[in-house]
Order: structure tokens, then sequence, then C-alpha cells
């Protein structure tokens, strides 16, 4: 089945040990992705995980994850553990300032559109 948790390493800037540009070839440890052809459209889904790679001539290029379960979407959200590496000084507030600066700051609550 492939791994079933997903931890982004902020030192090493990989997910579960694959990294940008990494070759497809090591994104096997997610299991089989769930869409057709992916090799050809170089896009793998992982729905159950809330993740979809994707690349470009063999390598990965971006991860996407899925923050929401949306009725329209089969993707359930994604549950990603970020961790760092102590000896580099990334403690749980550093931690925590490489993930706003790899994701962007939280909106204000007062700009959060409900629906």
């Amino acid at each position: 089945m492939g791994e079933k948790r997903l931890t982004f390493n902020l030192a090493t800037q990989s997910l579960n040990g694959v990294a940008i540009d990494d070759p497809f070839d090591k994104i096997r440890l997610f299991g089989r992705p769930e869409n057709r052809e992916p090799f050809a459209r170089q896009i793998f889904d992982y729905p159950h995980l809330g993740l979809e790679i994707g690349g470009e001539n063999g390598r990965v290029k971006y991860f996407s994850f899925a923050m929401r379960h949306l009725p329209s979407a089969e993707a359930k959200p994604c549950e990603l553990t970020f961790v760092g590496d102590p000896k580099d000084g990334m403690d749980a507030a550093h931690i925590f300032i490489a993930v706003i600066r790899l994701l962007g700051d939280v909106a204000p609550a007062s700009a959060v559109v409900r629906q």
C-alpha cells in the first residue's frame, strides 16, 4: 500500500525522503498512484494521503497537499508532520518559522471567507 504518514523534513527539504528533482523511482514508497498513466502525465495522485506529486522529465517538481476535504474532490485532507534536525538548531520555534516561510503566513481570521 505504501507510506501512510507524510513527514516533511525542513532540513533536507524532502517529503518522506523524496526531494524536488529526485527521479520518479523514489516515489514508489508512496505506493501505486490512483490516477491513470501517471508516468505519461507526470502526475501521481494519492488521494488517500491528500497528496499529489508532479514532475517534468522524469523528475519530481512539486508536492501538492489537500488542506481540507471538498465534496467535489476525492482527496482526503493530508496529515503532514514537519520535522527539523536539532543539530541544525531546528527546535520547535525554528520549525514553526521554517513552515511559515515555506507555506506562507496564516491569514488573519477576518480575511477567512466562510462558506
